[in-house]
């Protein structure tokens, strides 16, 4: 039998209210016990948008439960979200491979491979994970898994700044090393974490617009940027974006083609046209509409 806790409860995700975990657990013990052999389907994955939403040993520690309880296979999807989510990642490939070894022995083979940064590598991603857990605690815990609208409020700009300071002495760390690789590794983390951040601002601009019209301009600012920031960093497997982008148009996709599309904006009783003026003939993302993909609206005459 294939064992698939879905649903909109915590034990779909983590990190997970311990109730609800021990709940699960004796669901599985139960179909155990009637002679099954189980196999594990989980989502684990599968939430989070581009955010850091970390959760290492207690999503490893219920995998290592699960094998130790009978489980005789294990299939998994997730969303790639490797520069914010990298260690959490590792952890889970490397348990399907060897599920008896420990998370300490996980973690140690993933962050060796930031040389001298390796401790405060740990660091950064430690904070994540407790930060995630406080969120759980306090009740402010979302997955994000069909939208992105919590995004800006669990990851604030005093959390990214933190986080930011932690990547810098990790970089620091890793370039007193010859070998410039041990630097590139924290760079790319560094890049992941610039990601979730433009991704926040986007969603916070956006849902500003759709409060206040008069606010297009500082959304669309955000989105170019964010769009901007994926071209330029498309193939280095920071984020599949095809989830981010999935949520982000289920959610805001009205607005978001209106914000870069040059529809002209309504706003009280004035109408505010929202075209650019272009030099024609060039390519459209030469000019000083920038990099778009999406539906585009044009004037009918030209000057």
């Amino acid at each position: 039998l294939e064992f698939v806790p879905w649903g909109q409860g915590s034990t779909m995700w983590f990190p997970s209210d311990p109730r609800r975990l021990e709940w699960m657990k004796q669901q599985w013990l139960g179909w155990k016990a009637t002679g099954a052999k189980l196999g594990y389907r989980p989502n684990w994955e599968l939430g989070g948008y581009a955010m850091p939403q970390v959760n290492i040993r207690q999503g490893g520690e219920s995998f290592r439960w699960l094998f130790a309880n009978g489980m005789t296979s294990a299939c998994m999807s997730h969303l790639g979200q490797f520069g914010t989510r990298g260690p959490e990642h590792y952890m889970y490939a490397r348990l399907m491979t060897k599920p008896t070894m420990t998370i300490d022995a996980v973690l140690h083979e993933y962050y060796s491979a930031f040389g001298p940064a390796a401790g405060d590598v740990r660091t950064y991603f430690d904070f994540w994970e407790k930060f995630n857990t406080k969120l759980l605690e306090d009740g402010q815990w979302t997955n994000m898994w069909s939208s992105p609208a919590a995004a800006p409020r669990q990851y604030s700009p005093q959390a990214f700044a933190h986080a930011e300071g932690l990547l810098n002495k990790a970089f620091a760390s890793a370039s007193r090393h010859p070998n410039d690789e041990y630097a590139r590794r924290v760079e790319f983390l560094q890049r992941g974490l610039e990601h979730a951040k433009l991704s926040a601002n986007m969603v916070a601009a956006v849902q500003a617009f759709v409060s206040d019209a008069r606010k297009a301009h500082e959304a669309r600012k955000a989105l170019r940027d964010l769009i901007a920031f994926r071209q330029e960093h498309e193939g280095k497997y920071l984020s599949n974006y095809l989830q981010p982008v999935r949520v982000e148009r289920r959610q805001y996709g009205a607005q978001i083609d209106r914000l870069l599309s040059g529809e002209t904006v309504q706003v009280g009783q004035q109408r505010h046209e929202q075209y650019e003026a272009v030099q024609v003939p060039a390519h459209l993302s030469k000019t000083s509409v920038g990099p778009y993909l999406g539906y585009g609206w044009y004037r009918t005459t030209f000057n």
